[in-house]
């Protein structure tokens, strides 16, 4: 026997459920149908318990379930009156006793693992000693713990699966107890239904740090200015609660850089325009200035052309660099003259970065004509009609396209680019649309999403494609990009029925459902006809037609028979009370609804 560990028979009167047992909520049909298990075969594993110094009975640690209906099995005959328990009065010991039981039990549910965690952590256990009981890592318990200061309203709605762990997320973001008390309410009377909705709600008037306002002051400057920000403790933004104050540094920044732009090269004019690219309308009668190609010596020449035919990823950072150093001399300079009567505009981009449209210069009286006609001419009819410009567009394009057609690793990069910032119809550089079949069930109860297909479900209305952002995308490397080209693309399958599709992707990637969704009450046997469940729990058990057990499963009313099949295949204390082989587990772990297995 290991020193300070004890196995007793206890009276059930003198045992209770310790708060370090982390299921300290249950449902009562899910005890019910333990209760009928244990009733036929017993109870197979030990109950876990600390003797807590300040309290005179048995705390258990690991078994609550098994406790309770085992006190339910009392309640209703009497037949069992007392338990064994192995029991320590270590309290570390105990910690890790119910933590090690959720490793290999059923899983818990996020809002009783948050639960635990928090007492846990207010008794003042480690995070790392947390970690370890529980078989988990730091950053999970971390996580978790940035969610232990939701009221207990809001784990409710999230054990009752009202909510998801998202929308649970979204509601610690907002300082407002009263505001949060409000968002609750709306979640439980079904006027809030998204993720979006809660943050909106919590912060109504408020920034996002990433709005291009912000980026563009900074939240440095924001924040000396005594503006007021809430941090997303799940998400690298924060938002941001005085929109006059950073409207008023955002255009006093871009006033001020301005210009400094002006000055600092020299500009007749420079004019600031708060929208994120230049109107044709202000600059459609100005005369467009151009800078004087320089010419290049020969062996400069030479690396430039060797630079520009190697792909973006196969330069160092120094190759780059160097690409566009050469390329700004071959742009060479404005001339005196130029500078000296045009002008630039300046403007900040959707991503908050300063850019300036170089260069402009007013026309006199008489060049005002429309901008097609001939300058002092006075002539308004166009150089061209409209289906000759159309011809020219299209030669530009059918060039462009050409000259992309050997850059198979570029079009790849843009692809990947586009799919992983959800670019808007208009500002994608490719005309590839890829449908997304809903995939989330109606009922969602045990069924995982991959991680993958989620995160190229984005719509990014500000993403805008430029050689910044796609040079981002490129460093993050070929294994990423076609990581996401395949997400994208695999997230585009679509469901066949009336073709032999299906049948030819399954063949050659096999899909694993079991990994994904396992079904339960709720998602698929409380739906079931209830004259075909009896059948069903024959085939698991592998019981005779005249089998007492199925006899006795067949009397159950259709919500008991869909409880008890849900657990068969969830709860490990449920399968060791039927006794069932390592065979039969392994075959409920494969167990497919015939609708699926035949699809």
């Amino acid at each position: 026997m290991t020193t300070g560990i004890e196995t007793r028979t206890i009276p059930l009167d003198q045992l209770y459920v310790h708060p370090f047992n982390p299921r300290q909520d249950v449902d009562h049909n899910e005890i019910e149908a333990l209760a009928r298990s244990i009733q036929v075969g017993g109870v197979i594993h030990n109950l876990a318990g600390y003797a807590d110094p300040t309290r005179d009975a048995i705390g258990i640690v690991d078994g609550g379930r098994r406790l309770r209906a085992l006190q339910h099995l009392a309640h209703t005959d009497g037949a069992i009156t007392e338990v064994e328990v192995k029991v320590t009065e270590d309290e570390l010991t105990a910690l890790s006793w119910a933590g090690a039981a959720n490793v290999t039990h059923r899983p818990l549910h996020p809002a009783d693992e948050i639960r635990a965690y928090r007492d846990q952590d207010r008794a003042g256990i480690s995070r790392s000693q947390i970690a370890s009981a529980f078989g988990c890592s730091q950053s999970h318990v971390r996580r978790r713990l940035k969610l232990a200061a939701l009221p207990d309203r809001a784990l409710d709605l999230l054990k009752a699966n009202k909510i998801n762990l998202d929308a649970a997320k979204a509601l610690t973001v907002g300082n407002d107890s009263t505001l949060q008390k409000a968002v609750i309410d709306a979640i439980e009377q079904g006027e809030i239904r998204h993720v979006y909705q809660i943050r909106e709600a919590l912060n109504p008037k408020s920034v996002l740090s990433t709005d291009r306002r912000a980026v563009f002051v900074g939240l440095d400057a924001y924040q000396a200015e005594g503006g007021a920000i809430t941090e997303d403790l799940f998400e690298e933004n924060a938002y941001l609660h005085n929109e006059d104050l950073l409207n008023r540094l955002f255009a006093a920044k871009l006033e001020t850089k301005t210009e400094q732009i002006r000055k600092d090269e020299g500009w007749s004019w420079a004019t600031h325009i708060d929208d994120t690219y230049l109107p044709y309308d202000m600059h459609s009668c100005m005369d467009r200035l151009h800078p004087e190609n320089v010419e290049l010596p020969e062996a400069d020449q030479a690396d430039l052309t060797e630079l520009e035919s190697a792909y973006h990823w196969e330069l160092s950072d120094e190759d780059r660099e160097k690409l566009t150093n050469l390329r700004n001399r071959t742009r060479g300079d404005f001339d005196e003259a130029d500078i000296a009567g045009g002008g630039v505009f300046v403007l900040v981009n959707g991503q908050g970065a300063l850019c300036v449209e170089r260069a402009f210069r007013k026309q006199n009286k008489e060049q005002k004509t429309t901008k097609s006609g001939t300058k002092g001419s006075g002539n308004s009819k166009p150089a061209l009609p409209q289906n000759a410009l159309d011809d020219l567009n299209r030669i530009a394009l059918a060039t462009q396209q050409a000259a992309l057609i050997a850059k198979h690793e570029l079009l790849l990069d843009i692809l990947g680019w586009q799919i992983e910032n959800g670019a808007r119809a208009w500002k994608r550089p490719l005309g590839v649309t890829l449908d997304q079949p809903t995939l989330r069930p109606e009922k969602d109860s045990n069924c995982h999403i991959d991680a993958r297909l989620e995160a190229v479900e984005n719509e990014d209305w500000d993403a805008e494609f430029t050689l910044d952002a796609l040079k981002a995308f490129q460093d993050k490397g070929k294994k990423h990009r076609n990581a996401i080209i395949a997400a994208g693309l695999a997230r585009t399958l679509v469901p066949t029925t009336a073709n032999k599709t299906g049948e030819v992707i399954a063949e050659l990637a096999p899909p694993d459902i079991r990994k994904y969704w396992t079904p339960d009450a709720d998602n698929y046997f409380g739906r079931l006809r209830a004259d075909l469940l009896p059948a069903i729990w024959a085939e698991l058990l592998d019981l005779e037609d005249n089998d007492e057990r199925l006899a006795e499963f067949t009397k159950l009313k259709r919500k008991e028979k869909a409880a008890e099949l849900g657990a068969l295949f969830s709860d490990a204390s449920v399968q060791e009370a039927h006794g069932l082989s390592r065979d039969q587990i392994a075959r409920i772990d494969k167990w497919l609804p015939p609708e699926m297995a035949t699809s």
